[in-house]
This record gives C-alpha cells, sequence and structure tokens, in this order.
C-alpha cells in the first residue's frame, strides 16, 4: 500500500512540475502586460477575477446538468406516450 501511495504522491508531483513549467512559459513568452505584485489592486483584481472564472465554470456545470435532465425527461415523457414504460402502482 506504501507503494501505491508514493507512486500517487510522484505522479501529483510530476503534473505539479509540468502544471507550473508550464504556466512560466506561457507567462515568459506571452505576457501582454506585468502587473505590479506590491500595488493593492493587482491583488484586488486577481481575487475578482479568480472568483468571476470560478462563478462562470460553476454556473456552466449547473446549465450543463439542467440540459441534461430536461433531456432524460424529454426521452421519459416521450416514452410513456407510447406506451414504453412500465407504470407500477
Amino acid at each position: 500500500m506504501k507503494c501505491v501511495c508514493f507512486m500517487f504522491d510522484s505522479c501529483s508531483l510530476l503534473m505539479r512540475d509540468v502544471e507550473i513549467s508550464a504556466y512560466i512559459w506561457i507567462y515568459e513568452n506571452h505576457c501582454i502586460y506585468a502587473l505590479p505584485w506590491n500595488s493593492p489592486w493587482t491583488w484586488l483584481l486577481s481575487m475578482v477575477g479568480v472568483d468571476f472564472c470560478y462563478y462562470c465554470i460553476h454556473r456552466c456545470s449547473h446549465g450543463l446538468q439542467t440540459d441534461f435532465f430536461l433531456f432524460v425527461d424529454c426521452i421519459a415523457v416521450l416514452a410513456s406516450d407510447r406506451g414504453l414504460l412500465l407504470h407500477t402502482k
């Protein structure tokens, strides 16, 4: 069991290293404007930006779930109208 945990931690660390390396490469090669780290506006805008991105992702996940359940409900209604579902009392 220790071997499995070690392998999982190693993979996790490797993936974290890949993420950080990719972020550094993108920042060094495609940075349009560097924000000052000692400015409170940088931190405030970063917090609002991260929160907004989380909100958008969360909102989209609810939208996808809603669309899926509407699709399933439509299938159930069509099946029941055609007598394909068994109703038990």
